[in-house]
């Protein structure tokens, strides 16, 4: 430490006595105030006997009495006062410091930039591709349930038919013949009459006027009926059961997604569906013109 003066010493004097007294009232010894301190025993004794041959700078001998009084707590005020007497400001600097006085520290702060991670770019075009694939998928599948839905219908399923008057007509249904047993009893001598089988309609049967097409479909499907102008006439799926009649600008170009055991009729002649099926469930035929279908 650096030399101080005669009442510097004199007040680090009284100080350290100050210190010693309230020390030995309180029956602490010098190890327990180096221990609670964290400072060398040999420092504490000098501490007390003012002897800063063998302290460091002022600047932590002022801290080192300061800790000192308030463990022993010390009055505060007077702790200070002794400090201010002891060490001036004008030694808190280090000799280097007071040399060199006019210099100023100035501290440059640089934030230290982390390289972006290349792996990320990686994962993100992973990322990408798998969505791609994903959405691809998706929307294939959803294109082949519709063109299933439009072709493809189970021969068992009979669904409830569409009671859109727009594109069925609604035929009377020809009222049955009496049973025999609520006929009146006849006599012998009455002749009994005979019903002609060759006079009663066919129940399943569709009758078609003069350059006029028919269609009854058994079982709900995708149904396409163009006209000799090349004009589409209906193009979407129709109900189970359904019957449609087109006239006045034939021959028509039909094709039936779900065929099996619809009828046709075209000029009072019916066509035979079963012979123009393209594969197990589809037909397709043309009604009218020098390729017609139909058949007497």
């Amino acid at each position: 430490m650096t030399e101080i003066s005669t009442p510097q010493l004199a007040a680090a004097e009284e100080l350290g006595k100050l210190l010693r007294h309230n020390r030995e009232q309180q029956q602490l010894s010098i190890g327990d105030v180096s221990e609670h301190l964290k400072l060398p025993a040999r420092q504490v004794e000098a501490l007390e006997n003012a002897d800063f041959s063998k302290l460091p700078e002022p600047v932590f001998v002022r801290g080192f009495l300061r800790s000192y009084g308030r463990y022993l707590n010390l009055d505060e005020t007077v702790l200070n006062n002794y400090l201010e007497q002891i060490i001036a400001p004008s030694q808190f600097q280090s000799p280097s410091a007071k040399e060199d006085g006019n210099v100023k520290m100035t501290y440059h702060t640089t934030p230290i930039k982390k390289p972006f991670p290349r792996w990320i770019f990686g994962v993100a075009a992973a990322a990408a591709i798998v969505g791609v694939v994903v959405l691809w998928q998706m929307k294939s599948n959803t294109e082949h349930q519709k063109q299933n839905a439009q072709t493809s219908i189970p021969e068992n399923q009979i669904l409830p038919p569409n009671l859109d008057s727009s594109n069925v007509q609604v035929l009377p249904l020809q009222e049955a013949s009496a049973p025999a047993a609520s006929l009146p009893t006849v006599s012998g001598s009455q002749p009994q009459p005979v019903e002609n089988p060759a006079s009663a309609p066919a129940a399943a049967g569709i009758q078609s006027t003069q350059g006029e097409l028919v269609l009854k479909l058994r079982f709900r499907s995708f149904l396409t009926v163009t006209d000799k102008d090349g004009q589409m006439l209906i193009a979407k799926i129709v109900p189970a059961g359904s019957e449609h009649r087109f006239s006045g600008n034939g021959p028509y170009r039909v094709r039936i997604g779900f065929a099996k055991n619809s009828l046709a009729s075209y000029s009072g002649r019916d066509i035979n569906v079963a012979e123009h099926m393209v594969d197990h469930k589809t037909a397709a035929f043309t009604a009218g013109g020098s390729d017609d279908a139909a058949k007497q």
